[in-house]
């Protein structure tokens, strides 16, 4: 997923893919199709935004 990154020209040329965190929450949601926001763990001295803030997943129980 594509991430843009805002900050200080130093900070952003020191950061590594491994400081920045992208995820999604799913606990406490059922069976089904659901929207869910894409959370992002990275520098606090950095601010960014996604290409897309929600993704679509589907919940199935394993029988």
């Amino acid at each position: 997923m594509d991430l843009t990154v805002y900050g200080a020209t130093s900070v952003i040329n020191e950061i590594k893919s491994d400081d920045i965190e992208l995820y999604i929450n799913l606990s406490d949601l059922a069976d089904g199709e659901h929207e869910v926001e894409v959370q992002v763990n990275g520098p606090q001295n950095l601010t960014w935004s996604l290409q897309k803030e929600k993704v679509k997943v589907r919940i199935s129980s394993a029988s």
